[in-house]
């Protein structure tokens, strides 16, 4: 099945994945631009981020690609040829990563964690409509099935193949509102930054691993074409975001029971995830891939019960640290007293006029001052004020 086309015009050809992308990239921008305006920050950050995205994420989208995919490159000129298209998402986001590093740095758009917690969401937004338009394309197409649910048939060889797009579009819309329901959730919580997006990147991650288990073009690492590079990544975010989640929700109960049945939970995901990837012996989708997501799944929900968990943590340090701020600020200072040479303690002097008496000598030292009001009636009244 080749590429659709959407239109032909003086030697201009627009297909219609194209045109699904550019439209969710627009939309995804317009979503950022509205998260910005509800942090109450300038949407021209977005911008800037967004002129920065396109060169950073295209470039090291391209050089994913081109170390790790399965199609021989002859030269130079197919690298940096990008109207073929061709490029590692996680590369990507790399890409729009070290764009809102720079935008904060270098032109001063605000905390990085802040303005990533805005461009995730309007990213997710891309990524999921541009799942669903790979259908116009040959990318994203897995094996033979015996089934037709998430299928597209094949009229050369006459058979359905699992759309891979299909199933990983779903799954990023899920991810989407995930990740708004963390936005404004944070945002209520009045949390520390950042949070939204590494929700993002983990359950993208584990996403990212089920899905190329089951494509039949994935991005290898090269050796005997036995590691999928879009699976390890996936997992490396995953698990080092859920172990600083954990950490962070440790660091005031300290290990709780909950952490230390997490641990062989983990190590338990894992092992069903390699089983599904290798598992020998099998052909069939469902029973060979079932332990994978069952798998992916539990770290799925580990993940998010300890990011709300670290919400909580991260809240009530700040509400400790309000409190003893303000209980600081109400305490009282004692004045400065003026010492004299014979070491009394004395502060009654001349520019006081008698209006005030202060309690005074060689045992006094905190020099509380009151308010003498007759010596200080009878002087208003001689000034018949």
């Amino acid at each position: 099945m080749d590429d659709q086309l959407m239109l032909i015009y003086n030697g201009i050809v627009i297909s219609w994945f194209a045109f699904f992308v550019s439209v969710g990239c627009l939309l995804g921008i317009v979503v950022s631009c509205i998260l910005r305006l509800v942090q109450r920050k300038s949407v021209s950050d977005v911008f800037i981020v967004t002129m920065l995205s396109v060169p950073l994420g295209l470039f090291f989208g391209r050089i994913l690609y081109c170390l790790f995919s399965n199609e021989l490159l002859s030269g130079f000129d197919e690298y940096i040829n990008l109207t073929n298209g061709g490029f590692g998402l996680f590369g990507v986001m790399l890409g729009v990563f070290f764009a809102v590093v720079i935008a904060c740095k270098v032109f001063s758009c605000g905390q990085v964690g802040e303005l990533l917690d805005c461009i995730v969401p309007g990213g997710t937004l891309a990524i999921t409509i541009g799942r669903f338009a790979t259908r116009f394309t040959t990318s994203e197409i897995g094996y033979p099935v015996d089934f037709k649910l998430f299928t597209v048939y094949d009229v050369k060889e006459n058979v359905y193949n699992l759309a891979i797009f299909d199933l990983d579009g779903t799954f990023e819309a899920i991810i989407l509102i995930i990740c708004l329901f963390t936005f404004f959730y944070t945002r209520h919580k009045k949390a520390s930054p950042g949070l939204t997006s590494l929700v993002m990147l983990a359950l993208h991650g584990t996403n990212q691993v089920l899905m190329d288990s089951m494509r039949a073009d994935p991005l290898m690492l090269g050796i005997n074409n036995f590691i999928k590079i879009s699976q390890i990544i996936g997992i490396l975010c995953c698990i080092s975001i859920l172990v600083y989640f954990m950490i962070i929700s440790a660091k005031k109960d300290r290990f709780s029971k909950f952490h230390m049945i997490s641990i062989p939970i983990i190590l338990v995901s894992i092992f069903l995830g390699v089983m599904g990837e290798y598992r020998v012996g099998s052909t069939n989708y469902i029973s060979k891939h079932l332990l994978m997501l069952l798998g992916m799944l539990m770290l799925d929900w580990l993940t998010l019960v300890f990011a709300f968990k670290s919400v909580t943590v991260r809240q009530t340090d700040a509400v400790e640290a309000k409190s003893q701020s303000q209980a600081y600020s109400r305490q009282e200072i004692p004045e400065p007293v003026q010492r004299y040479p014979n070491g009394s303690h004395s502060r009654t002097s001349s520019r006081n006029n008698g209006f005030y008496s202060e309690e005074s000598g060689s045992n006094s030292s905190n020099g509380n001052r009151k308010i003498d009001y007759e010596n200080l009636k009878h002087e208003l009244d001689k000034l018949n004020i």
